[in-house]
This record gives structure tokens, sequence and C-alpha cells, in this order.
């Protein structure tokens, strides 16, 4: 095989590789941003967030979709110049999609997800059985893990 005809694959081949999807591990790492609240009339408020997402250590690390949630996102919100700890929040990541997806109950149910691409993120939060678009969130990465 000449060095011209392999040369000539890698370049062919080089646009179809830059479209797969990233490595799993590239939402690992700590992400800053806003969280803005979709309804006025409502006890929401706007913030200013930090986002820390992690393998969630109780399941071990990322394991397959149908095992259920294998990452974690410990939410802040900034007061006063500091970290204020909201909660932790359970999640499944999807490769093909580039979604983290994570859902608590507490008040009501809660939906999240957010949607990947490079070193942002852009999200929503979807609240009670009706799933009524509670929140829009975007940030972008600070640092990785």
């Amino acid at each position: 095989m000449s060095t011209g005809f392999v040369f000539s694959l890698v370049v062919l081949a080089f646009p179809f590789a830059a479209d797969s999807p990233r490595p799993v591990d590239s939402i690992l790492g700590t992400w800053e941003g806003e969280s803005i609240c979709t309804l006025r009339d409502s006890p929401c408020h706007d913030e200013h967030v930090i986002y820390e997402i992690s393998h969630d250590s109780a399941s071990g690390g990322p394991v397959s979709k149908d095992a259920g949630p294998d990452w974690k996102m410990d939410a802040y919100k900034i007061v006063d110049g500091k970290k204020d700890f909201m909660g932790s929040l359970p999640c499944s990541f999807d490769d093909k999609k580039q979604t983290l997806s994570c859902f608590t109950k507490t008040r009501t149910e809660g939906y999240w997800e957010f949607l990947f691409a490079g070193d942002s993120f852009t999200g929503t939060l979807h609240t009670g059985p009706e799933k009524t678009l509670f929140r829009k969130i975007s940030a972008k990465r600070i640092s990785k893990k």
C-alpha cells in the first residue's frame, strides 16, 4: 500500500471523526453560569451557579445506560461571593445525545436535562407531573477533573 493512498484515507476519514461523540469523561469538572427562572410569578430567583460533575461513587462510576444514575451533579449558588451548596442531583449520561439527565423529588418532581457542546452546556428544569418549564441554565467549564 502506498504512502499516498494511506494519507488519502486518513484525510478523507478526518471529517467523520470530528463528528463522533466526545468521550464520556469529557463532562467531568466544574462548570459556572446562570440559572434563570422562567415563571416570574413564583418564589424562584435567578442565580449565578456552579455545578461540579463527577462519577457517582455510590454506583462505582459509569455503567450501562440501563443500570440507573451513574453521575452526580453538585449544585451551588453564589451568595455574597461564596458557594452555597444547594444539593446533589443523581444523573445519567447519554453519549450519543451528549445529554446529562437528572431527576429529583423534593416538594415536587424535577426533570433536569443538560446538553453539552465543547466547554459549555445549556439546560432546563421542568417541574411537576405536567413538566412545566421552570428554569433555563447555561454554563461554561471552569476546570476539568
